[in-house]
């Protein structure tokens, strides 16, 4: 019997493939793990809108992980059961003006995507996503977000003014959730914070974590995970902290190869 597990996986580049879908073997073995009581749910960096149709794909029940733990969303009840968000300061607007001299700003607030100097990272965000972003000016700007992400590919000016922020702000996190995607959060906030809700939210303290990832982000859940799991294409530091590293990438289905040998 699997009902003292509780598998959590990132989506893309984890559970994804590169067309961003979820191949029927990862669905046949998790609808498997969840015959035997098995329980499971998805921690990423999207929103509760552009994972819909993975919830459905899966029929998950229980609560899923967003914004990279900026969020708790419960797919049954459709409502949030946990919600972290982030002032936009006087003082940190200056900061972000500064940045679209190399990036496109983004900014999650309320469902709602709000972008400044929108370009090519953006748009196919967008695509892959199946979002739409409003274009604003810097007074239109909401006085509280959920994430800010800052977008170019230009990742060494990226990664500078992750350090610069990193020194001036004690209230913020700062992630890469993929190359070229730089997230902002409030600070406390990532995917492993929240795991520790989730558990809390469904009584489920008993149970044994494990947890898949592939990229920068993943490093909290990974560490608050009981099992942290790095797929073979993850980043060399993710897997470092991992437990275990997959002899599979996510286009070879890692989670489901796991899973499967989890059932024997």
């Amino acid at each position: 019997m699997m009902d003292k597990y509780l598998i959590i996986t990132d989506l893309d580049g984890t559970l994804l493939n590169s067309k961003h879908n979820i191949s029927d073997f990862n669905i046949q073995q998790i609808n498997q793990f969840r015959k035997y009581n098995g329980q499971f749910t998805i921690a990423t960096g999207r929103t509760n809108k552009s994972v819909e149709p993975y919830i459905k794909k899966l029929n998950i029940r229980l609560p899923i992980i967003t914004y990279n733990g900026g969020q708790i969303y419960c797919p049954v009840k459709k409502q949030v059961l946990y919600h972290r968000t982030l002032p936009i300061t006087e003082e940190l607007c200056e900061y972000l003006k500064a940045a679209v001299t190399f990036s496109e700003v983004v900014f999650f607030a309320q469902e709602q995507i709000y972008a400044i100097n929108r370009g090519d990272v953006c748009r196919d965000f967008e695509q892959k996503e199946n979002l739409t972003t409003i274009e604003i000016n810097w007074n239109e700007l909401p006085k509280q977000v959920t994430k800010i992400m800052l977008m170019s590919i230009a990742r060494k000016d990226l990664e500078k003014f992750a350090t610069t922020l990193t020194d001036k702000f004690n209230t913020l996190t700062l992630v890469f959730s993929q190359m070229e995607y730089l997230e902002i959060l409030p600070v406390a906030t990532s995917k492993g914070e929240a795991l520790k809700e989730l558990i809390n939210l469904c009584q489920l303290t008993d149970a044994y974590t494990i947890g898949f990832g592939d990229n920068f982000n993943d490093i909290p859940l990974l560490t608050a995970s009981d099992l942290g799991i790095a797929v073979s294409n993850a980043e060399p530091q993710l897997k470092k902290v991992a437990d275990h590293t997959s002899q599979y990438t996510n286009e070879q289905n890692a989670v489901g190869h796991y899973i499967q040998g989890l059932l024997k």
